[in-house]
């Protein structure tokens, strides 16, 4: 399997992570990082099984060049990972081992009602004409929303979905130039082009969401409460708090992302080294320390009675 990524700006501390936490589970194929700047401030080891490839020239907005570099990356298994994401355990190659033999794996994180006019709008956009879907008969039942941080195929099984894909970021998002919250209906753009292809793909897939995968921006669980293993397999940090831009006094205990983040560019690093600028505070915090989290609920407690 060959796993991708892209990285722009300081997420390249992010992906540091995500690749050593897939190296540390047991991951030893090719990981392919694209990314925005000349270079990455990375030290890779000698066993790191990285390939380092800067993006064409591209006027727009990254995310939409994913179905572009998953199409490059030739035939066999191949799975997209935000460089956001954390793989914590072994399970989630397991489970790909055992479920993308029979189609496409992907990653949901909600529920849209059937009824949703976003849905109605997809499924037009995927048909590639001007008239609105019509409405369900059954309009109380839901589908997944996936989100486009994860998604595994089989090349050139799943070729149609990607090139898919692809055809919709295009058309949809100006050849890629459309970023987030400027479109009606695309608000998250590259993702919600996702959905319209996993919508109108006639050939099975599977997914696997919450709890299974840890969404740090996601409010509340909109699936049952038990997943099909007894912790996450696959972290996201979604949502604007991003740790590897840790607060210098935080009003909160670390998350499991947290510790993820700094287990996998501190303790565990495998394949990638990153500089390690943590003032002592901020890396107590990082490890959860006794007199860290005296701090944290001193700073709570003065917010609580600061007027």
């Amino acid at each position: 399997m060959k796993l991708v990524t892209l990285v722009s700006g300081d997420y390249h501390k992010a992906a540091a992570a995500l690749v050593n936490s897939c190296a540390a589970n047991g991951f030893t194929g090719e990981f392919f990082v694209f990314h925005e700047e000349d270079t990455i401030p990375w030290h890779l080891s000698s066993k790191a099984n990285v390939i380092l490839q800067k993006f064409d020239d591209f006027n727009g907005w990254i995310a939409n060049l994913k179905p572009k570099y998953i199409q490059g990356l030739g035939d066999g298994e191949i799975c997209f990972i935000d460089a956001d994401c954390i793989v914590p355990r072994p399970d989630l190659f397991q489970m790909l081992s055992q479920f993308l033999e029979a189609g496409p794996v992907a990653c949901s994180e909600s529920l849209l009602p059937m009824s949703d006019l976003r849905l109605q709008e997809w499924r037009r956009a995927a048909k590639g004409n001007s008239t609105i879907a019509e409405a369900p008969k059954e309009p109380i039942s839901c589908v997944p929303y996936y989100n486009a941080g994860f998604l595994a195929i089989s090349m050139p099984r799943d070729k149609p979905l990607i090139d898919h894909w692809a055809q919709l970021v295009d058309d949809l998002l100006d050849e890629g130039r459309v970023e987030m919250f400027e479109k009606a209906f695309y608000l998250t753009g590259d993702q919600d082009c996702l959905n319209a292809a996993l919508n109108s793909f006639p050939d099975t897939f599977s997914s696997f969401g919450p709890p299974d995968v840890g969404f740090r921006g996601l409010p509340v669980n909109p699936f049952l409460c038990l997943g099909s293993y007894n912790e996450p397999i696959l972290l996201h940090c979604t949502g604007k708090r991003k740790s590897w831009r840790p607060p210098a006094a935080p009003k909160t205990r670390p998350d499991v992302y947290d510790k993820a983040y700094y287990k996998y560019t501190h303790e565990e690093t495998p394949w990638v080294e990153i500089e390690r600028d943590l003032a002592p505070k901020v890396d107590g915090w990082f490890r959860d320390t006794k007199q860290s989290r005296r701090s944290v609920a001193i700073r709570r407690l003065v917010a609580k009675f600061r007027p």
